[in-house]
């Protein structure tokens, strides 16, 4: 586990039900960086929070440029913050364990969690074997 600090950044996000097709919303996401020609400055991540007692899910990924969204992609300025983060190495199911670790790691040091998780997604599954993916997890705290 690590303390960093993020800068600040802009993003990209779409909204999701679980139900829906990630490989599709993933390539909303590229088409419309694509249309807007768009950088990309990092990975793609995912978080969920709950709002007004409901569960939300997004994927998003770091741009360069602020521009207008649309109806179903938002563009957001995340202010810079500091995080505690850690890797997952291997399968998306079995990324609890490491997400206990981390909430046992903010307990025992007495840090507030300001915001929803980060699963920031350094490779795919279609690029490497189950085993050997890596998922970076953050805790924005204070």
């Amino acid at each position: 586990m690590k303390k960093i600090e993020i800068e600040k950044q802009n993003i990209i996000i779409r909204q999701y039900d679980p139900s829906e097709n990630m490989d599709e919303i993933i390539t909303e996401l590229i088409e419309f960086i694509e249309e807007n020609n768009l950088t990309i400055t990092g990975h793609l991540f995912a978080r969920n929070y709950k709002e007004n007692n409901e569960i939300k899910y997004e994927f998003g990924i770091p741009i360069e440029e602020y521009i207008n969204g649309n109806d179903e992609i938002k563009v957001l300025t995340i202010p810079e913050h500091t995080a505690i983060s850690t890797l997952h190495k291997g399968p998306y199911n079995r990324i609890i364990e490491t997400v206990d670790k981390l909430s046992n790691y903010l307990n025992e040091n007495n840090l507030k969690l300001t915001d929803a998780p980060i699963y920031i997604y350094q490779n795919s599954p279609k690029e490497v074997a189950e085993d050997e993916l890596i998922t970076e997890v953050q805790y924005p705290i204070s």
